[in-house]
């Protein structure tokens, strides 16, 4: 358990993280050791032992068995081979008793009941000495939404009647939306067209999870949009993330999110993205951003006119990959993310 499952586990659950994270933020796959039956008896005598550790404090206890410090207002039980004497929960409420003046002891609600223990809260006593009466329930108030003021209104009275609300954050309009989708479009294809000539992403050149020799076109694009807000995700691979594939962004029927296939008659913009399957024996196609005036920016599939793994600019072609293999037709996206 301690030397394989566990440690198998962990991996998987950080490669978990890594593919859900892109797309629902900061979400974690956790598990429980503590739920494993076989690892009983080595817990047990584990935290047996740090029990019995005077030296320790009640929080450092607890945290040497995986659990953050005791809550301020939590009962908690020293062992019985310590010296000290268990602490007492204290709580405040309107209705327990006074702590007794000259005690050294300050003044006030807090009290533990007078017998080491916590006395009912709810309980006060009475002005003439008499049996203790509960303390009347408080009256609710209610608050109501001014829509034009953004305030809340309150029926308690004149002097708590209009409280400021916080200030609300509008929802984008249209406007500001469709603003926000063509700014990110058009730092795609600046992206781009930033790194003509780089041999970053080149196949003999190892870049993160890519090793060399390996294909990155599919690493160039996913770049690409992930720095301008526009991430295609990483939905491959288990104990790393991977971008789409280009067989996958030249696949119609398969679902990048927030980027949409561009049907018959729409002319591919700046930004876009366009692949095409190819038969190649070390990859599943080719995948490249789209420039200004019909060009295309990505690795070069060493064609006469381009140069094999650098980011070459170049004019559209007819196909992404050499002439000679089999190959689909082209597919172009575009990111346009729902509200």
């Amino acid at each position: 358990w301690r030397q394989t499952v566990i440690p198998l586990v962990a991996r998987t659950q950080k490669s978990f993280g890594a593919w859900l994270q892109p797309a629902f933020g900061d979400v974690k796959l956790d598990y429980d050791v503590d739920r494993i039956d076989a690892l009983a008896d080595e817990r047990a005598t584990e935290w047996a032992r740090i029990d019995a550790a005077n030296f320790l404090t009640i929080d450092e206890k607890r945290e040497a068995v995986g659990y953050g410090k005791a809550p301020e207002n939590a009962v908690t039980a020293m062992p019985k081979t310590a010296k000290k004497k268990p602490p007492v929960e204290m709580r405040y409420a309107p209705g327990q008793p006074r702590v007794p003046a000259g005690n050294g002891r300050v003044s006030g609600r807090w009290g533990d009941g007078g017998a080491g223990g916590v006395k009912p809260a709810t309980v006060a006593p009475a002005a003439n000495n008499s049996a203790p009466v509960d303390p009347p329930a408080p009256k609710p108030i209610r608050l109501a939404l001014d829509e034009t003021t953004t305030n809340l209104t309150s029926d308690a009275g004149p002097e708590a009647s209009v409280i400021p609300a916080m200030a609300r954050v509008p929802a984008p309009s249209a406007e500001d939306a469709l603003a926000q989708t063509q700014e990110a479009r058009a730092k795609i294809a600046a992206n781009a067209q930033s790194n003509v000539g780089s041999e970053k992403w080149s196949d003999d050149v190892a870049n993160g999870n890519y090793p060399n020799p390996s294909n990155k076109c599919n690493l160039f694009v996913y770049d690409m949009t992930t720095a301008a807000g526009a991430s295609p995700g990483l939905p491959n691979g288990m104990l790393h993330g991977y971008p789409p594939l280009a067989e996958q962004w030249a696949d119609p029927n398969y679902s990048i999110p927030g980027w949409t296939v561009l049907g018959p008659g729409r002319a591919p913009q700046a930004g876009d993205v366009v692949a095409q399957k190819i038969a190649y024996g070390d990859a599943s196609g080719h995948v490249m951003i789209v420039g200004s005036n019909n060009t295309v920016i990505g690795t070069g599939t060493g064609n006469p006119d381009d140069t094999h793994g650098l980011i070459v600019w170049k004019a559209m072609p007819e196909n992404l990959g050499p002439a000679n293999l089999v190959r689909g037709p082209l597919v172009f996206r575009r990111w346009s993310p729902q509200p």
